[in-house]
C-alpha cells in the first residue's frame, strides 16, 4: 500500500531519470560542500575543525528527526530498530557496538580532513579525498577476502594515477602552491579511518539480512540509511569533540589549553 512503502517510480525509464538526477545531486551537493569549506577555512585558519564539531551538531537533529519521520509512516520496519538494539550478541558483536566503532571512524577521519582544508588547495583537497575508495578497496582486499573484477581494478586504478598526476606537481612546488605536503600525506592517511568506517556500515547491512533470513522475516527491504546515521550522528558528536586533541598534534593550538582553543573558536 502507498501509505505503507516509499514511493519508488516504475519502469526502467523512470529509475534511470531517478538514478541520474540523483547522481547529479551527489555531484553538486559534494562540490557546493567542498566550495563552501574552503571558503570558510581561510577565516578559520587553525581552527577548521569546529567546522566539523558544528556539522556534527546539525546531524543529530537532520538525521533522527529522518529517522522518526520515515518510522512514524512505516516506511521502516520496527524489525530494524530490535536489530540495531539487541544486545545478546548471538549474531556476534552487538550493532550498536559496531556503529560506535563506525562513528568513531568517522569522527576521526573527518576531523582530520576538515584540520587538513586551510592547508591543502580545494582541487587538490578533492582529489586527495578519492583516496577513500581506494582504502575500503585495499583493507576489504586485505582483511575480508574480497575479490574485484578486472574493471573495477582499472577504475580504481584510474582514480590513483589521476590522484597522483594532478598532486605531484603541486606537491614538488611545496608550500608555495598553497598546499602543504606535510598535510596532504596526512589527509590520505586520514582517509583509511573513513575507509574502516565504511566497511563496517557494509558488514551492518549483510548481517541483517542473515539476521531477518534467521527468523522468517519476510521483507526485501535492506537497513534503512536514515536510520543507520541517526544511530551515528548520535555516536559521532561526543566522538567528534574528544577529537580535540588532534589539534594539538597537528599544531593547531599555539600552545593553546583545550578549553580556550575551543571558546576562541567559538567566536
Amino acid at each position: 500500500m502507498a501509505s505503507e512503502t516509499e514511493e519508488i517510480p516504475k519502469g526502467p525509464t523512470a529509475r534511470l531519470a531517478l538514478q541520474l538526477a540523483l547522481a547529479a545531486l551527489v555531484i553538486i551537493t559534494g562540490s557546493l560542500n567542498n566550495i563552501f569549506k574552503q571558503v570558510a577555512s581561510a577565516t578559520l585558519c587553525n581552527y577548521t575543525y569546529m567546522l566539523q564539531l558544528t556539522t556534527a551538531v546539525v546531524f543529530v537533529p537532520v538525521y533522527c528527526g529522518a529517522a522518526w519521520y520515515y518510522l512514524r509512516k512505516g516506511w521502516v520496519p520496527t524489525e530494524q530498530i530490535n536489530f540495531i538494539w539487541e544486545m545478546n550478541g548471538s549474531h556476534g558483536t552487538p550493532v550498536l557496538a559496531l556503529y560506535l566503532a563506525a562513528a568513531l571512524g568517522d569522527a576521526v577521519g573527518d576531523s582530520i580532513g576538515m584540520i587538513c582544508t586551510p592547508y591543502v588547495a580545494g582541487p587538490i583537497h578533492s582529489l586527495l579525498s578519492n583516496f577513500t575508495p581506494i582504502w575500503i578497496a585495499v583493507l576489504a582486499f586485505a582483511f575480508l577476502g574480497k575479490r574485484y573484477s578486472l574493471l573495477q581494478c582499472v577504475g580504481m586504478l584510474a582514480v590513483l594515477v589521476a590522484a597522483g598526476v594532478g598532486v605531484t606537481p603541486t606537491l614538488e612546488e611545496g608550500d608555495s602552491s598553497g598546499t602543504s605536503p606535510y598535510f596532504a600525506i596526512v589527509l590520505v592517511v586520514s582517509c583509511i579511518f573513513n575507509a574502516i568506517s565504511w566497511l563496517i556500515k557494509e558488514h551492518v547491512f549483510a548481517r541483517y539480512e542473515g539476521w531477518k533470513s534467521s527468523r522468517g522475516i519476510d521483507d526485501s527491504r535492506s537497513m534503512h540509511i536514515f536510520l543507520v546515521q541517526a544511530h551515528l550522528a548520535v555516536f559521532a558528536l561526543p566522538l567528534t569533540l574528544l577529537c580535540v586533541p588532534l589539534n594539538q598534534g597537528l599544531g593547531q593550538m599555539h600552545g593553546e589549553s583545550i578549553v580556550s582553543y575551543l571558546s576562541e573558536g567559538d567566536r
